[in-house]
C-alpha cells in the first residue's frame, strides 16, 4: 500500500470492529469529559508551542527550553499589564473621583423613578434604614435563617466548585509542560500502535489534521487581532475612557467564544451607565457590540478559521453550538480544534469505506 492510499478493510467485519472501537472511544470520552478537559487544553497549547520549543531546543535541552518559553510568555504579559495598569489606575482613580456625584445623580433622578415604579419607599440614610429593616428582620426570623442556611450551603457548593476550577487551572500549565518535554515519544508511542500495513495512511492522517490545526490558530490569531480594533473603536464611538484597554480585554477574552462579548458588554455597560448617566450610550454601545458579535459569529470565525483550517462555515458554527450545549465554556474553546480532526477523520473513512469491499463488490 502506497502512502497515498486510503486504509482498505478487509472485510466488512473488520469494517464494523473499527466503527465499534470508534463508538466505544467516543462514549469513554463522553464519560471523563470533566477529566479530559484540562489535558485537552493542555495538549492544544502544547502543540501551538511546540514550533517554537522545538527551534529554541536545538540549541539548550528541552526541559530549559520550555522553562525559559514559559518564562518569556510571563514576562510579555507582566510588560503588557505594566502598561495597562498605569492607564487602567488613572481611569478608576477619576471616576472614583467622580463616585460621590454618581452616587447624587442615583438618588435624585434614580431612586425617585424606583419608588415610584415599584410604590415602596427606600432608605436613603443609615439611621431610616436601621428603623425600617429591623421589624421586618425580627418579624422574618424563622424564614430568614432557612434562607440564611440555604445561602451558605449554596456558597459552598460554589466554593467546591470554584476549588474544582482552580485545581484545573493549575493541572494545564503542568500537563502543558510533561506534552511539551515528550511530544516527540508520544507521536512515536501513537504510531508504534499501528499496525505497519496502516502506518502510511496513519501518517498522512496526521499530516492532514497538523496542517488543518495550525491554520486554526493562525485563524484565531487574526480574529484576535481583529475583534481587538473593532471592539475598542465602538468603544471610542460611544465615547467610552477606557476604550482601548476594554477594547484590548474584550478582544482577547474572544479566545473563548463568546466569553469576551459577555465579559465585555457587561463591564462597558457599567462604566458607561457611570460616565453619561443616560440610556441612550449604553444602548449604542450594546447595538455596536451586537454588530461586532454577529460579524464575528457568521462572518469573521467561518470564513477566517475555514479558510485556514479548511472547514465549512456551516461546520464551524455547528460545532461551536455543539460544544457549547454538551461541554459549556471548554466546549466553546474546543470545539474548532475538534472539528478539525473529527473531519480529517471522516474523510479518511469515507476513502477507507469506498476502498472496502462493501462499497467496491457487484451487485447481486
Amino acid at each position: 500500500m502506497g502512502p497515498q492510499d486510503p486504509v482498505k478493510f478487509a472485510t466488512p467485519r473488520q469494517l464494523r470492529g473499527w466503527v465499534i472501537a470508534v463508538a466505544l472511544l467516543a462514549a469513554l470520552c463522553w464519560v471523563l469529559k470533566s477529566i479530559l478537559v484540562p489535558f485537552l487544553i493542555a495538549f492544544l497549547l502544547a502543540y501551538a508551542l511546540y514550533p517554537a520549543v522545538a527551534r529554541i531546543s536545538r540549541y539548550i535541552p528541552r526541559p530549559l527550553a520550555i522553562l525559559l518559553f514559559f518564562l518569556a510568555i510571563i514576562l510579555v504579559l507582566a510588560a503588557i499589564l505594566l502598561l495597562v495598569i498605569p492607564a487602567v489606575e488613572s481611569e478608576i482613580a477619576l471616576e472614583l473621583e467622580r463616585l460621590p456625584h454618581y452616587w447624587d445623580l442615583f438618588q435624585k433622578n434614580v431612586l425617585p423613578r424606583i419608588e415610584r415604579t415599584l410604590r415602596v419607599r427606600i432608605p436613603r440614610t443609615l439611621d431610616e434604614t436601621t428603623r425600617t429593616m429591623f421589624p421586618k428582620i425580627k418579624d422574618e426570623s424563622p424564614g430568614l435563617v432557612r434562607s440564611i442556611s440555604e445561602a451558605v450551603f449554596h456558597i459552598f457548593s460554589n466554593t467546591v466548585g470554584l476549588i474544582l476550577v482552580l485545581i484545573n487551572l493549575l493541572l494545564i500549565p503542568f500537563a502543558t509542560y510533561y506534552f511539551l518535554a515528550d511530544f516527540e515519544q508520544i507521536g512515536r508511542g501513537a504510531a508504534s500502535l499501528v499496525p505497519p500495513r496502516y502506518r502510511p495512511a496513519y501518517h498522512r492522517i496526521i499530516g492532514e489534521i497538523d496542517t488543518a490545526l495550525s491554520g486554526f490558530i493562525r485563524g484565531q490569531l487574526l480574529i484576535v487581532l481583529i475583534l481587538i480594533m473593532l471592539y475598542s473603536v465602538s468603544l471610542w464611538i460611544v465615547g467610552l475612557d477606557l476604550a482601548v484597554v476594554l477594547g484590548v480585554l474584550v478582544g482577547t477574552m474572544e479566545l473563548v467564544p463568546f466569553a469576551g462579548f459577555m465579559v465585555g458588554l457587561t463591564s462597558a455597560v457599567l462604566i458607561t451607565l457611570l460616565q453619561f448617566q443616560d440610556l441612550l450610550h449604553p444602548l449604542s454601545l450594546f447595538a455596536l457590540f451586537s454588530v461586532v458579535q454577529i460579524v464575528n459569529t457568521f462572518a469573521l470565525t467561518p470564513k477566517i478559521i475555514g479558510h485556514q483550517a479548511g472547514l465549512h462555515p456551516l461546520w464551524v458554527m455547528g460545532a461551536l453550538y455543539i460544544g457549547a450545549d454538551f461541554f459549556g465554556i471548554a466546549g466553546l474553546l474546543l470545539a474548532v480544534p475538534a472539528a478539525t480532526v473529527i473531519q480529517v477523520l471522516l474523510k479518511a473513512l469515507v476513502r477507507a469505506y469506498q476502498s472496502s469491499p462493501i462499497f467496491s463488490s457487484p451487485a447481486d
